[in-house]
């Protein structure tokens, strides 16, 4: 679809009298199109000047397609202006649009209610009088004194175009820009952070009164971050929670939840293998990731515990505790990436939208299970020697660091 959308576009190329020309392939979410930056002030000039810069450097990048905006000029209007003799004949705007409304629109002399109908009539001058704008240099108004004039003498028509949509937001005029991307190029973030970074603190000094800000995608995607981010804080806490509860212990939490980097580090290498961008969808995948990877890290560290109560030497049980858990962390992990697999060879435009998740769930479970029986056991044995030595130096004598687990119980 995108190939043929970006090839249509090349061959329609610019249509100079087209007030917006739109090729969709309707792939952008619910949150609304890829690029939507929103400028607000009081003053419509201002705002129809910064949008065509705007658009003028959106077109610098080549990625950009479909550049439009809300902003709707409306039809041409002839304007009432009075001249100064109306002024010293004592007649008001009012007065003049009233006496012309009179003529050309008709004044209602009846009212008639026959049945269910209602019928009014106006009397006005007849069509051949009132066809064309030249009618008006022989048309008369009268003044309070009853007395006539001709129109042309104190009034003229001042022809402009007005508006057929004013939007507002926070009771200032706004105009939006929107536009497309494809999918190959920069993406969304780094056009806003260029465009920050060169154009729009420019486009601020040449229009000090403007306030621009940004909606569609970016701004759901903001909204989101600081959803996910909560959420995600909310999360880590609770899962230490319950941990440190079952462990009864507030440093062996910390060496379980150590295994989330290893997954966000998967995450990283797992998109860069498929070529793929880090997404929304992707940090939704990477937080459901974080409660996952803690699973195998927390099956070694019960073992190694285990171990040691019994008297194992510290080095010892953490080698055990990797040969025993080795097999089932590692089929636990295969096959829930196998599992994930299909969706990341799916071509279908439906899977397309969750492949960032499924591919943050398999790359990071995948990697983190390496680290995991790597590092995890090793963190283990250094986080316990470093508590033999502190509870060595505080008793002031030497301690084995076997008595110590299960004397004092680095587990609890």
């Amino acid at each position: 679809y995108e190939v043929i959308k970006n090839e249509w576009e090349k061959q329609i190329g610019d249509i100079p009298t087209a007030l917006s020309v739109i090729v969709d392939t309707q792939s952008h979410g619910p949150g609304g199109k890829a690029i939507e930056i929103q400028i607000k002030s009081h003053d419509f000039s201002v705002l129809t000047q910064a949008r065509d810069k705007l658009k003028m450097e959106l077109k610098r990048y080549g990625n950009v397609t479909n550049i439009t905006d809300n902003f709707q000029e409306g039809k041409l209007e002839a304007r009432l202006k009075l001249k100064p003799l109306a002024y010293t004949l004592g007649f008001t705007l009012a007065d003049i649009s009233k006496q012309v409304r009179q003529v050309y629109f008709g004044e209602q002399s009846l009212r008639i209610q026959r049945n269910k109908d209602d019928i009014r009539v106006y009397i006005r001058q007849s069509k051949k009088s009132r066809n064309t704008l030249n009618s008006l240099l022989s048309l008369k108004v009268r003044t309070k004194e009853n007395l006539e004039v001709f129109f042309s003498d104190i009034a003229y028509f001042d022809f402009k175009r007005g508006y057929s949509v004013i939007n507002h937001d926070a009771r200032f005029r706004e105009i939006t820009v929107s536009a497309d991307l494809n999918s190959d190029g920069e993406t969304t973030s780094e056009i806003l952070r260029d465009l920050e970074a060169k154009f729009l603190p420019q486009l601020k000094a040449d229009f000090p009164n403007i306030q621009i800000s940004y909606k569609g995608q970016e701004k759901e995607n903001q909204k989101s971050n600081a959803s996910l981010l909560r959420g995600f804080v909310v999360a880590m806490f609770v899962v230490f929670t319950i941990l440190a509860t079952m462990f009864k212990s507030y440093v062996q939490p910390f060496i379980i939840m150590f295994a989330i980097p290893f997954g966000f580090v998967g995450v990283v290498i797992g998109h860069w293998v498929m070529g793929m961008k880090l997404t929304m969808m992707s940090m939704f995948g990477l937080v459901a990731l974080a409660g996952i990877v803690v699973n195998n890290s927390l099956l070694l560290i019960d073992i190694m515990n285990k171990k040691v109560r019994s008297g194992s030497p510290i080095l010892k049980a953490a080698i055990i505790a990797g040969q025993d858990r080795f097999t089932a962390i590692l089929l636990t992990s295969v096959t829930t990436f196998l599992g994930v697999a299909p969706m990341l060879l799916e071509q279908s435009i439906q899977a397309q939208f969750l492949k960032p998740t499924a591919l943050s769930l398999a790359s990071g479970l995948l990697v983190s299970m390496v680290f995991t029986l790597l590092f995890i056991p090793s963190i283990y044995v250094i986080l316990y020697d470093i508590y033999s030595g502190i509870a060595s130096f505080y008793r002031g004598r030497f301690v084995s660091r076997e008595s110590i687990i299960r004397s004092s119980d680095f587990s609890h």
